[in-house]
């Protein structure tokens, strides 16, 4: 991070039933991106696990699409 000049958007997601050390590794990282000025989106799956979390990818509906989606249009809005 320290030689980041500017950070990218960044959209974060992990299961609240994630690998243990990459739940605050997650959280570490988005503040340290926001500290650089970036624009970030951290989202924690409930009940999802690490695999689990990644299967959401593929569920329109699902804890990942949309709030994904919906990031993507903001950092494309501007």
């Amino acid at each position: 991070m320290r030689q980041i000049e500017r950070a990218p958007p960044f959209f974060i997601a992990c299961g609240s039933n994630d690998f243990p050390h990459l739940i605050p590794q997650a959280a570490a990282f988005a503040s340290a991106l926001r500290e650089q000025g970036g624009h970030v989106e951290h989202v924690v799956m409930p009940e999802r696990t690490h695999f689990t979390a990644s299967f959401a990818g593929g569920e329109a509906d699902g804890p990942w699409v949309p709030p994904a989606l919906a990031f993507m249009a903001k950092v494309a809005a501007g």
